[in-house]
């Protein structure tokens, strides 16, 4: 893949990047699991284990001749109903006391993407900005494809395509709850903001 920084894709993003079909001989993709945009589903979906992992870190560990003959990708996700879910999930599952020793959504906004407290900022990576998965140190995009979670069927589907594999997606992993705009107040929507400056300018979210 040619070597593109952030800001360059910046006016790309919003439509797939088409790459090359790549040789089926073998597993030759990697998916880079960023929590909380479908990543269980998608892994469930191509037989894959759980695993969570900067696209640097995977480049790292398979080598960089094997990486740019693989189709890379991800999915990200708009920051304010990521972390809507990621609130849920952790409530669901009682993650840092949150369901025993509960707090309201807007606090625990506070806590950890503010104050970054450590009983609720426990593993910095699931909080990273999604851009900072995806991208080398000198900013460069490293996968040839960012699906959005918005357009996750036919994201997927496309991704599927080129890697020739049936698409056959199951959603897993999913929270219930209402839309993201209702948990909000203004102090929380610029909290988000401001924590995920990159990921809204990048991938052109909004509240």
């Amino acid at each position: 893949m040619t070597d593109k920084t952030a800001i360059q894709i910046n006016s790309e993003l919003s439509e797939p990047r088409k790459t090359n079909q790549k040789d089926d001989a073998q597993r030759d993709f990697t998916f880079i699991h960023i929590n909380k945009n479908a990543g269980c589903s998608i892994e469930d979906a191509l037989g894959l284990k759980t695993a969570h992992k900067t696209a640097q870190v995977a480049r790292e560990q398979i080598g960089s001749e094997q990486w740019q003959n693989q189709f890379t990708f991800s999915f990200v996700r708009n920051p304010w109903d990521r972390v809507v879910s990621q609130y849920h999930y952790r409530l669901t599952i009682n993650k840092t006391n949150l369901a025993s020793d509960k707090i309201s959504f807007n606090d625990w906004v506070k806590l950890t993407y503010q104050n970054k407290d450590s009983v609720y900022y426990d593993k910095p990576l699931l909080f990273m900005q999604q851009i900072d998965w995806l991208v080398d140190a000198d900013s460069t995009i490293l996968v040839d494809f960012i699906g959005r979670f918005e357009n996750l069927e036919s994201d997927f589907r496309y991704v599927c395509k080129q890697i020739n594999h049936p698409y056959n997606l199951l959603h897993l992993n999913s929270t219930i709850h209402d839309n993201y705009k209702q948990y909000y107040n203004d102090e929380s929507v610029d909290i988000v903001r401001r924590y995920f400056i990159n990921d809204i300018r990048i991938f052109n979210y909004m509240f």
